[in-house]
C-alpha cells in the first residue's frame, strides 16, 4: 500500500504528502466547516513547513548531497537526504537552514499582521486568536525554536551532532552521545505528552526511534564506506541468469529451484536489470503461464567494483533487491560477479575482524 503521494517536483525534489496528512485535513474541514480560519491557518503552515524542508534540500542538494524526496506529516515534514554529510560543516549549515527559514517567515508574517491585520471568526473548539498572520507568525517561531532544541535527528541535534564530530574528529562517536541526548530529550517529550499532550508522545516516539536509526545508518556507514565491491562480491556461481524472453513460470521455478529471490537479465550478453519473486508474485498465476520477464518492470541495476560497498547497501534498500550485478567500468556489458546481502554480511565482519587485530584482540 502507498502511504505518500506526490503533489509537486521543485528543483527534482518530490514532495509528498502522506496519507495522515490528507485525513487530519479531511477531519479539521468537517469539524470546523462552514468557518474557513483553522484551514486557512492549517494551509499557510503547511505551506511554510514546505519551505522550512526545501530550505535543508535545496541547500544540500548544492552541497552535492543526494535528496530522494521531502514527506509531510501531520507532525512536520522530513527531508529525505541520503547521504551523511562527511564534513560537519555542511550538515550544520543545512540543518541550520530550516529552522532559519521559518523564523523569517515568522518575523515578515508578525511584520505583514501589523500592517495588514486580517482577522477571521475562530472555531470554538479551535486555539486562535484569529488574526491569520498573527498566529502563522508565532506559530513559525515556535517552529524553529522547537527544531533547534539538540534532540537528535532533530535540526537542532543534527547541529549539536556536527559540533561534536568537530570536536571529537569521530563520527560515529559524536552520532553517538547525540543519539544519547536525543533519546533522553525524546524521554522528557513521552513524559510530559502522557500527561494529556498527544503531539508530543508522537514526536517524542519518532525522536527515540530515529535517534536508533540514525546511529545504525552511521556506525553502518563507517564500516562499509572504505569497502569497495571488488574485494567482498561474490562470482556468478551464486546467482542466476534468464533472458527477457523466459517465461515467468519457468523463472519463478528457477528461483524455487535454487532458493533465491532475485534473478539477472540477460539477452545476449547485454544487461537488462534485475527482476525479483515480489515482481513475478504480483502477477496473478492463471496469467504468469502466457507471460515473460520482459512484461516485468526490469530494473536497470548494476554497479563497479571500485563503488563502496556502503552505496551498494543503500542502493538495493532504494530498489528492493537483494542482488546486484557488478560490471567491469571498462566493458560495461562484462559481468563480473553480484553483491549480495550475503557480501554485505561479509563486508561488515571483515571490516570488524581488521578493527579486532589493530587493537590486538
Amino acid at each position: 500500500m502507498k502511504y505518500s503521494y506526490k503533489i509537486i517536483s521543485v528543483k527534482g525534489i518530490d514532495l509528498e504528502l502522506h496519507i495522515t496528512f490528507i485525513g487530519l485535513f479531511l477531519l479539521l474541514f468537517i469539524l470546523t466547516f462552514p468557518q474557513i480560519y483553522a484551514i486557512v491557518l492549517f494551509s499557510l503552515l503547511f505551506l511554510s513547513v514546505t519551505i522550512h524542508e526545501l530550505a535543508h534540500s535545496l541547500l544540500a542538494k548544492r552541497n552535492s548531497l543526494t535528496v530522494n524526496k521531502i514527506v509531510l506529516y501531520p507532525i512536520g515534514g522530513a527531508a529525505q537526504i541520503e547521504d551523511i554529510p562527511e564534513d560537519p560543516s555542511v550538515e550544520w549549515r543545512v540543518a541550520a537552514i530550516g529552522p532559519i527559514s521559518s523564523l523569517i517567515i515568522g518575523v515578515f508574517s508578525l511584520l505583514f499582521h501589523l500592517l495588514y491585520p486580517i482577522q477571521l471568526s475562530v472555531t470554538p473548539f479551535f486555539i486562535g486568536t484569529g488574526f491569520i498572520f498573527l498566529d502563522i507568525g508565532f506559530l513559525n517561531i515556535i517552529l524553529a525554536i522547537f527544531n533547534l532544541i539538540p534532540a537528535f535527528p532533530m535540526d537542532g541535534g543534527r547541529i549539536l551532532r556536527a559540533i561534536l564530530t568537530i570536536w571529537k574528529k569521530d563520527l560515529v562517536e559524536a552520532t553517538q552521545t547525540a543519539a544519547s541526548i536525543g533519546r533522553f530529550f525524546a524521554l522528557i517529550m513521552l513524559l510530559v505528552g502522557f500527561l494529556g499532550n498527544l503531539w508530543l508522545v508522537i514526536i517524542g516516539f519518532f525522536i527515540y526511534w530515529g535517534a536508533a536509526q540514525e546511529l545504525q545508518a552511521t556506525k553502518l556507514s563507517a564500516i562499509l564506506k572504505p569497502l569497495r565491491v571488488g574485494d567482498v562480491m561474490l562470482s556468478m556461481d551464486n546467482s542466476m541468469t534468464v533472458s527477457s524472453m523466459t517465461p515467468l513460470n519457468e523463472a519463478l521455478e528457477v528461483m524455487f529451484q535454487a532458493r533465491i529471490n532475485d534473478l539477472i537479465v540477460c539477452n545476449e550478453g547485454d544487461l537488462l536489470g534485475v527482476i525479483t519473486w515480489d515482481d513475478i508474485i504480483k502477477i496473478a498465476p492463471e496469467s504468469r503461464s502466457n507471460a515473460v520477464v520482459a512484461d516485468l518492470m526490469i530494473k536497470p541495476l548494476s554497479i563497479s567494483p571500485d563503488r563502496s560497498v556502503f552505496d551498494a547497501y543503500k542502493l538495493m534498500v532504494k530498489k528492493k533487491t537483494q542482488l546486484i550485478p557488478v560490471l567491469d567500468s571498462n566493458a560495461p556489458c562484462n559481468i563480473l560477479g553480484v553483491i549480495t546481502n550475503q557480501s554485505i554480511a561479509y563486508g561488515i565482519a571483515l571490516a570488524q575482524s581488521f578493527k579486532n587485530q589493530t587493537l590486538g584482540y
